[in-house]
């Protein structure tokens, strides 16, 4: 350190002396301690115009003193505090963020691959134990009983007769002397629908039905047997006033009498059709007079007439074929008549005191008629 500072004094002597034009002589002592004379020589910038004096002896040169001892090596000076640290710099500013690059085009979507082939068919499994029986379970309850179903039509045997031509043997037939093939039944009773009373309810079955084409021992005349003729399907009653009555007893409050025929001539006014209550002292007729056109309940054997009514478009033709049927429904007297050309009319009387049993039949007045069937329903 020491030969340091020497060497910086130096050097600023040498700079000072150069600047000042000077020079400076430094002579050693004999002694080391001592230092020797010397002789300075001013140069200056300026000298005077005198002259120069004249130059000195030169004096001895002294001894050289003996070096000195080395000086003990100086104490390491202690480091230096170590400078503050320097304030970190300012972030930088973050760069702007690049444009987002363009999305790129879908790629076009790969061919479906094969279907690979079906496996094989695995192996059936082993057949499983069979589980235990159950329980036997609680007996159910008996189920309502059911209705009790139609019963079944009995084989008919035929008599080889169709009275209303509707191609069912008159046996079969569920309405004798109404055409209907189809012997629709809306009850399923032993009634077709089209010989029905108008309350379906009232009727269910053909009790007698007569075509005529024997001669029944149900018959008989009331007053002369010799009035009555059979012919081929049909009986004629010729007379002034006479019934042909049936023996077969009707056991119903509730009935139906009905006759078809047909008028011999036009030579004589006369009465048709049907009576009932005949075995009773009182009895009832439901005729069609031909000559007044009118259809007509008559009291017996009072000859009280208890109801006229005008048939609508009677028939004109004698054969034309004709129809009186008497229905009762407990109180009422319910008398019509049709034929084959459209005629119709009906004519009703009330008398509730008519009971079962009682018996029918037919009546001719004052004239000739072919009836060709006879039928009781109830």
């Amino acid at each position: 350190m020491k030969k340091v500072i020497v060497v910086v004094l130096l050097l600023s002597l040498f700079i000072f002396g150069c600047e000042g034009n000077q020079k400076i002589v430094i002579s050693q002592n004999d002694d080391a301690g001592n230092t020797g004379d010397q002789d300075v020589e001013d140069t200056g910038d300026n000298q005077d115009d005198t002259d120069t004096g004249n130059t000195g002896d030169t004096g001895d040169t002294g001894n050289t003193g003996n070096t000195g001892n080395t000086g003990n090596t100086g104490d390491t000076g202690n480091t230096g505090d170590t400078g503050d640290t320097g304030n970190t710099g300012d972030t930088g500013n973050t760069g702007d963020t690049g444009d987002t690059g363009n999305t790129g085009n879908t790629g076009n979507t790969g061919d479906t691959g094969n279907t690979g082939n079906t496996g094989n068919t695995g192996n059936t499994g082993d057949t499983g134990n069979t589980g235990d029986t159950g329980d036997t379970g609680d007996t159910g309850n008996t189920g309502d009983t059911g209705n009790t179903g139609d019963t079944g039509d009995t084989a008919c045997v035929g008599n080889g007769l169709d009275e209303d031509g509707d191609t069912i043997d008159d046996n079969c037939d569920n309405c004798p002397t109404y055409p209907n093939t189809d012997q629709f039944n809306t009850q399923h009773d032993e009634l077709g629908d089209v010989c029905e009373a108008t309350d379906y309810d009232l009727l269910s079955q053909v009790a007698f039905f007569d075509p005529f084409y024997d001669q029944s021992g149900l018959w008989s005349a009331k007053n002369n047997n010799n009035d009555w003729d059979y012919g081929d399907g049909e009986i004629t009653g010729d007379s002034n006033d006479d019934n042909y009555n049936n023996s077969t007893q009707i056991t119903s409050n509730i009935f139906s009498v009905e006759t078809s025929f047909y008028y011999s001539s036009y030579d004589r006014a006369d009465w048709a059709g049907v009576v009932f209550d005949t075995s009773n002292s009182k009895w009832y007729g439901c005729l069609y007079d031909r000559s007044g056109g009118d259809i007509e309940i008559w009291e017996y054997p009072s000859y009280d007439n208890k109801g006229t009514s005008n048939v609508s478009n009677p028939s004109s033709s004698s054969d034309a074929l004709r129809k009186v049927r008497v229905f009762y429904n407990g109180s009422d007297i319910i008398c019509t008549y049709s034929d084959e050309d459209g005629g119709s009319g009906q004519v009703v009387y009330s008398d509730p005191a008519i009971s079962a049993p009682l018996t029918s039949g037919l009546r001719i007045y004052g004239g000739e008629a072919s009836f060709t069937s006879f039928v009781i329903y109830q």
